[in-house]
């Protein structure tokens, strides 16, 4: 168990209404270590690796043998993979130590404001504006707290976060595999990374009232975005990450129709994401899902007119499947603010480069 506030200063923190760090240094620290420990066994592993491969090519000839010796020697070989895990395993160490002196250090620095605190209200708790002096020194006290709160925090944004990604960015390079241009669209099955199944039969054009008469739209009219490039996807923060990461991203009625209308798809089967960033006050998440409908191109090409609201927006009946969402950012944070993206590393299976 980490450091707790002593039994004199617990009544003061409940005065001063400022929470107590809930974090564990000591929890911290020895991550940090086992992390240390760990960097040293996948060096040993790619040591004693490379020990026992090398003489297949001194000691062999031939042209599957040069094809070995290129293969493991190569800079994304299977011995620089393990000496990027042991880099990655010592960034790792190196962030979890700091976050635990970091928070050390804010428990320790409230203990004091708290203690000078206590002092404050036992010795100047006399005279006709005690009760002042009193409300005074918990304003005061909230203030102190709430900025060391706040210069742990931007330290751990500006530090840690930033080592968190190195180590993630070395842990994530795969070895170089066919480049796949674009994903093929399968009709009878036209949302392959939905979180829940969505047929063609649920695509419509309703009646208009020019007179047209309502009627499916056949996935042939669809244009389909047959990329892998990045998409953006709001959400609002009713959902804790882990809740997105567990869950994926699914609609309110996933087995509603899609409505084509003028203007753009009015549909409560759909997940709506966006080809460029744009932050707010909602989880900003990154999601490569495959498929998905271009929307104002589609309606295009449907005849019907597309709001520019609707541009650069791509639509997935039946949601987001949780193995294509890469990671989110926090309300209001760009993603050109580096250290702030939070990966989902349990569930994200990175497609093809």
């Amino acid at each position: 168990m980490g450091l707790q506030p002593p039994g004199e200063l617990v009544a003061v923190l409940h005065l001063v209404g400022i929470p107590w760090p809930a974090p564990d240094e000591e929890t911290l620290c020895g991550a940090g270590m086992r992390c240390l420990a760990l960097a040293g066994t996948f060096e040993h592993a790619g040591y004693t690796a490379d020990d026992h491969a090398a003489p297949v090519w001194t000691r062999n000839s031939g042209q599957d043998v040069a094809a070995f010796q290129t293969r493991w020697t190569a800079a994304d070989g299977p011995g620089a993979q393990a000496d990027d895990a042991a880099r990655a395993a010592r960034i790792l160490a190196g962030a979890l130590v700091l976050s635990a002196m970091l928070v050390f250090v804010l428990k320790i620095s409230m203990i004091r404001t708290l203690f000078r605190l206590l002092l404050r209200l036992l010795t100047r708790n006399v005279g006709p504006w005690a009760a002042v002096t009193a409300v005074e020194g918990v304003m005061s006290a909230q203030v102190l707290l709430r900025r060391l709160h706040r210069q742990v925090l931007e330290r751990l944004g500006r530090e840690v976060g930033p080592a968190f990604s190195r180590a993630g960015r070395l842990l994530d390079a795969p070895a170089p595999r066919p480049r796949v241009v674009g994903t093929p669209v399968d009709h009878a099955r036209p949302f392959p990374g939905a979180a829940t199944r969505v047929g063609p039969e649920q695509l419509r054009r309703p009646s208009s009232a020019a007179g047209e008469s309502s009627r499916q739209v056949a996935p042939e009219e669809i244009v389909w975005r047959t990329g892998r490039e990045p998409l953006w996807v709001g959400v609002r923060p009713g959902q804790s990450p882990e809740d997105i990461f567990r869950n994926g991203l699914r609609p309110a009625d996933p087995h509603g129709p899609i409505d084509f209308v003028p203007g753009g798809i009015d549909s409560d089967a759909v997940v709506r994401a966006r080809l460029h960033a744009a932050p707010g006050d909602y989880y900003l998440v990154k999601v490569d899902p495959p498929g998905g409908i271009h929307e104002a191109e589609t309606l295009r090409a449907l005849g019907l007119p597309a709001d520019p609201a609707v541009e650069g927006r791509v639509v997935f009946g039946g949601g987001i499947d949780r193995r294509h969402i890469a990671g989110l950012y926090p309300p209001g944070v760009h993603p050109s603010e580096a250290g702030m993206f939070f990966r989902n590393h349990r569930w994200y299976e990175r497609p093809p480069d």
